[in-house]
């Protein structure tokens, strides 16, 4: 009977560590080099609410919703949308289970594929950092990311489909009148910063260009940024061809960027890159979903 009670105290004890490591709401781990110890500094030194704490690169967190693992190593967060339809501008557009990316794909996911990709900068503005969405990267080259990540996993990754990319983002029930507290668009930071001709949003998000993916608070599914940060790729074909790079599918991308303001952002944004898709831009990314089989 005494072994018990010792058994069950260093239980208890156990249990108490694990409980003050997880309540700390700290997000970040150690040993994460993302090449910019200001922003390490920033969001390490504060306590982040669970449901807005973001999954990067190298990092492990709590799971928001039915946030699942990708297969990769767990750098990246993906959840389930389950069937259904949603009202898109006086149509319905319906969609059966899939899985989509908590976050758009980042620098350092991107530099797996391709080591020395750079995503540059703007007028002296990085958009390099590891964290940060991976830009300047054509629709060519997300379908090539999605079929190499498929061949490395064994399982499916591909771009949404237009009609999947509407579903979420017309899910998220967001008051677009107070977008800087759910997405990073052209407002007062980025043209006091960037370019102070730009007409923006009256109100401050805090960054002059693209942000570290899951910044803002996530949406109706736990998804980060599906509005604004950076335009992301969509296929406009069947999903099939989604999974693999082809020149036959047209460039288009969705939501809108940091550089973008009033009316040109949100869930019925469309930019449509009809002279290639092979452009790269500075405002241009993309997430993946996963087939669920």
């Amino acid at each position: 009977m005494a072994k018990l009670k010792i058994y069950f105290a260093y239980l208890l004890s156990i249990s108490v560590v694990v409980a003050t490591i997880l309540g700390s709401g700290v997000a970040l781990g150690q040993g994460v080099v993302w090449g910019d110890k200001e922003v390490v500094k920033r969001l390490t030194s504060k306590r982040i609410p669970e449901d807005q704490r973001a999954t990067l690169p190298g990092v492990q967190t709590a799971p928001v919703g039915t946030q699942r693992p990708l297969a990769d190593g767990g750098d990246e967060g993906f959840t389930v949308v389950s069937s259904g339809c949603v009202n898109v501008q006086g149509r319905q557009v319906c969609v059966s289970n899939f899985l989509i990316g908590v976050h758009e794909v980042t620098n350092a996911q991107y530099r797996n594929f391709v080591a020395n990709h750079s995503s540059g900068g703007y007028r002296q503005q990085n958009l390099n950092l590891n964290v940060q969405p991976v830009v300047r990267v054509s629709l060519q080259d997300a379908l090539r990311y999605a079929q190499w990540l498929s061949q490395q996993t064994g399982k499916r990754f591909r771009l949404p489909t237009q009609a999947e990319w509407e579903y979420v983002a017309h899910s998220q029930r967001v008051d677009i009148s107070n977008v800087c507290s759910f997405a990073n668009v052209g407002d007062l930071t980025a043209k006091n910063t960037v370019n102070n001709s730009w007409t923006t949003a009256d109100c401050e998000d805090g960054y002059g260009v693209a942000a570290p993916v899951g910044s803002k608070a996530p949406g109706q599914f736990g998804v980060h940024d599906i509005i604004g940060n950076v335009w992301e790729w969509v296929c406009t074909d069947n999903v099939n061809k989604c999974a693999v790079a082809s020149n036959n599918i047209a460039p288009v991308a969705r939501g809108g960027a940091w550089s973008n303001g009033p009316g040109s952002y949100g869930a019925d944004a469309v930019l449509d890159v009809s002279a290639s898709g092979r452009q790269r831009s500075p405002i241009i990314g993309f997430r993946l979903v996963q087939d669920p089989y």
